[in-house]
């Protein structure tokens, strides 16, 4: 019998042409013009993906095969299995676009999909162009295990456990719960018809080797509709308690993919014309911009910032970068009216903390950010510290938090938590950073040339890099290239070399340390350099 045969009389094609007019709560859907709207916005959709929601929303059953919606939508044609997982994709996305979706579209493991129309009445508090951003779904499936002994099955399924759990910490992406069918009992099905059965974006695949003391744990992350491999890691452990072990690698597991994840989305959102662009792909493309030092492309950050918080009012995460952009131009003295950016970056870290007070990374946002907006170290640390309390297994909030120690002259704490950061994402471009932070705290713990060779692995020179590597060479006895990165951290336009002094260095053993290396850059004996009165 051929796949697409039935032993009930086939269900009718979708006609566009002929369909009427449907509501779903209150969404309309009209077929003929392939227009849906909710709230007064209208939106047009693709001829295939309005074939699937009429298939969905006029369904005999309560759930529609993927057999089904072939031959209702494509009139029982040979199609790949990316086409149905594009559609359903798609139309996900679309309810996402409102504060709150007219309808989900959910997985029926096995079988197929069900349609549930959001409650009659339910009405938006937000504007009607608000667009949400959408977060792509990830499963973990079973880890196999490679080890001789079967019975060591049990470490693995501890493994995969733990790592759901510590995913379940974030943000960037959602993880579906154990009880919803994130976990795929068995080998039998490949990942990408895993990846279809679950409606998930990526999935996350591994094995668990035991060989006498050493256990081996690989893992893969796998692009849901096409199948490639987007990211592996091996994490290796000689004997030890197994729930350490357990740990270790959810931890590690989980903050790689925090950043990798982040990274692929910015990729994929920069294909896209900015017309396409939800909340979260603009604010992919202002954290770009913060990459890169400098007075413009922070304000663009900024002006980005603002359009994903125009599309999404409660956009959290948008809230707390912008608090972040608004420091810097605080820091730098990057614009005339110094106090407006204050208190709209202090206005922005309230509401960013209103909409999300449990979300770590919302939270070391407004770490970093307060730090420099209302001169209240005492206030960021605190906050740092729960953002890590929130997630340790994030590599971010780690990495914050070290850069607000070290702002409090605080370097041996400041490079512990840095260190942390570091094994946790040791290769994203979020890492660089880490590492440049940590070669700064280096320097203040008078590891010169350890702090001049981690300088030497990131090409992130934020005006701070150019101004420690400039004392860092200086008391190298390096006076050439102490005078070029003194000259770079002129052309930064970082603002007055005092105003630094007093950000970075605040305890008085740091200062001089600092100030008598750029002396010596400069020939001085005295550690009043007279850079100090001419650097802007």
């Amino acid at each position: 019998m051929d796949k697409l045969s039935y032993d009930y009389i086939p269900p009718s094609r979708v006609d566009l042409a002929r369909e009427a007019d449907l509501n779903l709560g209150r969404f309309c859907i009209r077929p003929s013009r392939r227009q849906v709207e909710a709230d007064g916005e209208v939106q047009v959709v693709q001829r295939r993906v309005m074939q699937v929601l009429v298939a969905l929303a006029t369904s005999s059953s309560e759930v529609i095969s993927r057999r089904e919606l072939v031959v209702r939508c494509w009139g029982g044609l040979s199609v790949s299995d990316d086409a149905v997982d594009r559609c359903i994709g798609q139309l996900r996305r679309l309810a996402s676009g409102w504060t709150d979706p007219p309808f989900k579209i959910l997985t029926i493991p096995g079988v197929g999909y069900r349609l549930e129309p959001a409650a009659v009445g339910a009405t938006s508090a937000s504007s009607s162009s608000v667009r949400r951003a959408y977060r792509p779904r990830m499963a973990v499936l079973p880890f196999t295990t490679l080890s001789p002994d079967p019975a060591q099955g049990y470490l693995a399924e501890g493994i995969v456990e733990e790592i759901v759990t510590s995913l379940s910490l974030f943000t960037t992406f959602e993880v579906v719960s154990a009880g919803a069918g994130i976990i795929v009992e068995g080998r039998n099905l490949t990942p990408r018809e895993a990846a279809r059965e679950l409606g998930v974006d990526y999935l996350l695949d591994g094995s668990v080797r035991c060989d006498g003391e050493r256990i081996r744990v690989t893992v893969h992350l796998i692009d849901a509709p096409t199948g490639t491999e987007l990211w592996a890691d091996r994490v290796e452990d000689a004997g030890g308690d197994v729930f350490a072990i357990q740990d270790g690698v959810a931890e590690r597991v989980a903050g790689a993919l925090e950043a990798m994840v982040e990274d692929i989305r910015l990729a994929a959102a920069s294909r896209r014309p900015p017309a396409d662009h939800d909340s979260y792909d603009v604010l992919l493309r202002a954290m770009d911009l913060f990459r890169f030092p400098g007075k413009a492309p922070m304000l663009e950050s900024i002006e980005l910032l603002e359009r994903a918080i125009a599309l999404d009012p409660q956009f959290a995460v948008a809230l707390g970068h912008s608090v972040v952009c608004h420091r810097q131009v605080v820091d730098h003295e990057w614009s005339d009216d110094i106090e407006m950016f204050r208190r709209r970056g202090l206005a922005y870290a309230q509401r960013a903390l209103a909409a999300a007070p449990r979300d770590a990374r919302v939270v070391a946002h407004v770490a970093a950010g307060v730090s420099g907006l209302d001169d209240r170290l005492d206030r960021g640390l605190a906050l740092a510290q729960e953002a890590i309390s929130l997630n340790p297994a994030s590599a971010f909030v780690w990495l914050i938090s070290g850069s607000v120690r070290l702002r409090a002259g605080e370097p041996e704490l400041a490079a512990a938590h840095l260190e942390r950061s570091l094994r946790l994402d040791p290769i994203s471009n979020r890492s660089g950073f880490a590492r440049m932070y940590l070669a700064s705290a280096r320097f203040q713990q008078r590891r010169l040339e350890e702090a001049l060779a981690l300088f030497r692995t990131t090409t992130h020179r934020l005006p701070l890099s150019h101004a420690i590597l400039a004392s860092l060479h200086g008391h190298l006895g390096e006076l050439e290239p102490a005078r070029r990165e003194l000259a770079n951290f002129e052309r930064s336009e970082a603002g007055p070399l005092e105003k630094y002094v007093r950000t970075w260095f605040p305890e008085a053993r740091y200062r001089r340390l600092f100030l008598d290396g750029l002396s010596r850059a400069e020939g001085q004996g005295s550690p009043q350099s007279p850079a100090l009165g001419r650097a802007r």
